[in-house]
């Protein structure tokens, strides 16, 4: 790494290694995401801490592809002309990503969604499903017992049909609430890099049917 010439990386909050690499290396993508797109963690708004997981939606990526086409030229301005023509293909496959996703999420619009971790708020948002809420309402963030207990009823009061899991994460937590609110446990893979999921399209793609499996 010490003879790249540069570092993308998320987020500080997603990135910490990030933080040891010599300034002009390290390039933050989250800052190349327009304001208008960004979301919060609603308990602490008022402090603006933004939520990260903006990848999840593909149209957010469409948007800083061509500052990201543009950074490495400027880095590396002898293969502007590769970063370029790469750039052009893969703005094209976004959009054919988009249009699958649409497909795919078409009978689940309006679904009240539930997360055990909140990293998928940009796609529920992007493809119409309405976020409810999330057992840790911040990433790291232990939830109380009331705030569990009201939780439980919400997803009752308001016909939850399911309580979505990780698969990086411990899956005990999300399975007992499930079962105190009588629904079903769907695991959702925001990272992807496994078999049958190991480019971006396809980890997306994954995720979306598992939405409609479980919303459906």
């Amino acid at each position: 790494m010490e003879k790249s010439l540069a570092v993308f990386y998320v987020s500080p909050s997603i990135d910490g290694w990030a933080a040891d690499i010599a300034p002009t290396k390290k390039i933050c993508l989250l800052d190349f995401v327009e304001k208008a797109y960004l979301l919060y963690f609603d308990e602490v708004r008022e402090k603006k801490i933004i939520d990260p997981h903006f990848w999840t939606d593909p149209i957010i990526i469409k948007s800083i592809v061509p500052k990201i086409c543009q950074k490495m030229s400027d880095i590396n301005p002898e293969n502007e002309k590769y970063y370029k023509a790469n750039a052009e293909i893969f703005l094209k496959k976004l959009d054919m990503l988009d249009k699958n996703l649409e497909e795919i999420t078409t009978g689940i619009k309006g679904s009240k969604v539930v997360l055990f971790h909140p990293s998928f708020r940009y796609f529920i948002k992007r493809y119409g499903m309405d976020y409810l809420a999330s057992v840790e309402t911040s990433p790291g963030k232990e939830p109380t017992p009331k705030y569990i207990t009201e939780l439980i009823e919400k997803i009752k009061n308001f016909g939850v049909k399911a309580v979505f899991s990780e698969t990086e994460l411990p899956e005990a937590s999300a399975k007992a609430l499930a079962e105190a609110a009588n629904v079903p446990v769907f695991q959702l893979d925001p990272l992807g890099g496994t078999k049958g999921r190991t480019d971006y399209a396809e980890n997306l793609i994954f995720n979306a049917k598992i939405f409609k499996n479980a919303l459906k």
